[in-house]
């Protein structure tokens, strides 16, 4: 008996599919359906040849801005200049979002910083530090979810994105860990509790 080989469905159809099963696959081999990923401003991302490790944790030849260092995880050696929401964000003429005001004086300014964690408070069904007591990691994690809703906006409980090496690096320069140890980007995925979100 002969097969027909034509398949009902157009190659354009398999071949969409075909993508979104690798990307899925490639994004949480474990979980085939990955919520985070159906917004419409990933849909390209097949599309951009994804680096090697070692093309970025050895050096920061990725950098396109001149201010990123190296970093100890592939999630992290991003620049500003690769993600297209901040760049929306420069100004004119800029080669590093860290050059903006808002990233350059008001991200970095105590004042300012306790005013933010004073309003996510109100937001906060557990208990934080008071502002009183807030350490050099309180200003950090602040000032990490005040970029990412500058950038994005509100992304919501376990929707992370990592944030460019040059803005880490200018919000650990404001804000030094004493003993030189930071805890980096946590993908929500690999989080086991995201109760402390604003």
């Amino acid at each position: 008996m002969e097969r027909n080989t034509e398949s009902i469905v157009p190659e354009e159809e398999l071949e969409r599919r075909r993508l979104a099963l690798i990307e899925s696959m490639v994004n949480q081999p474990t979980v085939y359906l990955d919520p985070n990923r159906t917004d419409p401003r990933y849909n390209d991302v097949l599309d951009v040849p994804q680096p090697s490790v070692e093309e970025r944790l050895s050096n920061t030849d990725w950098c396109l801005c001149g201010k990123c260092h190296q970093m100890p995880t592939m999630e992290e050696s991003i620049c500003c200049q690769e993600i297209e929401q901040i760049k929306e964000q420069f100004l004119e003429n800029s080669q590093c979002i860290c050059e903006d005001v808002y990233v350059n004086q008001r991200l970095v300014d105590r004042e300012n910083v306790i005013d933010l964690y004073r309003y996510g408070m109100s937001f906060q069904r557990k208990r934080l530090r008071s502002v009183s007591q807030m350490e050099e990691s309180d200003f950090r994690k602040t000032t990490y979810r005040a970029f990412t809703m500058w950038v994005y906006g509100y992304l919501g409980p376990r929707r992370r994105r990592p944030i460019p090496s040059c803005v880490v690096q200018h919000i650990r320069a404001a804000f030094p860990s004493p003993d030189n140890i930071y805890l980096g980007f946590i993908d929500a995925n690999a989080d086991g509790n995201a109760v402390d979100f604003f």
